[in-house]
Parts: C-alpha cells; sequence; structure tokens
C-alpha cells in the first residue's frame, strides 16, 4: 500500500489529529511507544520502510513531522500486505461463525479486540500501544443523549444515530461466537466493541487529503 501526497494539509488517523511540521528538528519528548514502532514495523516487514515523515508528541498530541521538504505526487509511506490487520486475520476457530451479513469494519474490530487482550503476547501489541483510548476520541458515537439533543437538527446525528445501530447489530451477532472462546481469546464489552469499531473506521479512512 501506498500513500501520495495530493494536496498537503491536515489529515486525521484514528481520529487522532495529525499534524505537518517542517521544522526538520521538532522540539518534543517523544513517547517510548512511538519511538519504538517504526523498529517493530520494519523488524515486522522484513525490510526498511522509508518514508520523509516521524512520529512523535507535540502540543496537539500525536503528530507528524516532516524531515523534508514533501511534493505533491511524493510517495510519503509504503506499507507491505503483510502488515494490514485485515477479516482474514479472524482466528479460524471464530471465522466461519460470523456471517456474512457482519460488515468488515465489525470483523476487524474483533481482530484488535483478541490481540488487545492478548497484551504483550500479541505480535501487534506495538501497534495496538499507539492507538488512542476512548477518552481522547471525539466522535459523536460516544456522546450521551444530552450531547446528541444539541445536534438533533444536523445530518451528524443521523448519521451518529445510524452508525450506533449498525454497531450494535454487529456485536448482537458476533458476541455469542465470541463467548466460547473467551478462554482462549479474552472477553470484550459493548463499549469494547464501539470503541475498537471506531478506531477501525478510522483505519479505513485513515488519510484524508
Amino acid at each position: 500500500m501506498s500513500f501520495r501526497v495530493a494536496t498537503l494539509r491536515r489529515w486525521s488517523l484514528h481520529t487522532v489529529v495529525f499534524n505537518f511540521s517542517s521544522s526538520p528538528s521538532p522540539q518534543f519528548q517523544s513517547h517510548s511507544v512511538l519511538h519504538n514502532f517504526l523498529p517493530w514495523l520494519e523488524n515486522k516487514a522484513s525490510s526498511t520502510i522509508s518514508s520523509p515523515l516521524s512520529i512523535s508528541n507535540s502540543s496537539y498530541g500525536n503528530s507528524l513531522f516532516a524531515s523534508k521538504s514533501i511534493q505533491t505526487g511524493d510517495c510519503i509511506l509504503q506499507v507491505p500486505y503483510s502488515l494490514q490487520l485485515t477479516p482474514d486475520n479472524l482466528p479460524p476457530e471464530i471465522k466461519p461463525f460470523i456471517s456474512e451479513d457482519v460488515g468488515n469494519i465489525a470483523k476487524l474490530a474483533t481482530v484488535l479486540l483478541i490481540h488487545k487482550n492478548l497484551g504483550q503476547d500479541s505480535e501487534w501489541h506495538p501497534y495496538i500501544s499507539c492507538l488512542p483510548p476512548q477518552a481522547e476520541m471525539h466522535n459523536t458515537i460516544f456522546w450521551n443523549e444530552s450531547e446528541l439533543e444539541m445536534i438533533r437538527q444536523s445530518s451528524v446525528y443521523q448519521e451518529t444515530i445510524y452508525q450506533k445501530s449498525q454497531i450494535e447489530k454487529d456485536f448482537l451477532e458476533i458476541k455469542p461466537v465470541f463467548q466460547p472462546f473467551c478462554q482462549s481469546f479474552g472477553d470484550f464489552t459493548w463499549k469494547d466493541f464501539m470503541h475498537a469499531c471506531t478506531l477501525e473506521h478510522g483505519e479505513a479512512q485513515r488519510v484524508y487529503l
């Protein structure tokens, strides 16, 4: 997978705002999970993943910094398919029992929850450690009824209600299938599933140009 620059403006990953900085030596203190992420990524890919971008912490939160000038049409990142979580990563014990009516976002959320429950035993732990907790996600899915009432007249309200109902429908399909395997893969709640679905929805649309 390759990402090329069509226009340079603010873009988002997993609903966390990433900001471009043209400074080659930004003043920040890197978090260890972010500092260790690229070496893990390259080790898992068995190759160097070159990019003019670096991930670190800034006053905006997790941020992207450009180490050199990026021109329109430049490839800023290439990610091997082997490093992409897909529905194919569902455990074979569970995969046959999940209905075709369940969408890919929900299937990916299930994969994410399985690996999250495995903790450091998961091969994806360095990646999962970089994902934002629910408290840091500004998404109307997590708003309460009084907060949603403020946007009732907008299309965002209708989209939020629709997405929430879809997530609940998928949860009710997946939870009974997952239950017999809790000893092997851990358990999850409705809130856990909703958080994971929101993360994966952001991943599916991670570059906004």
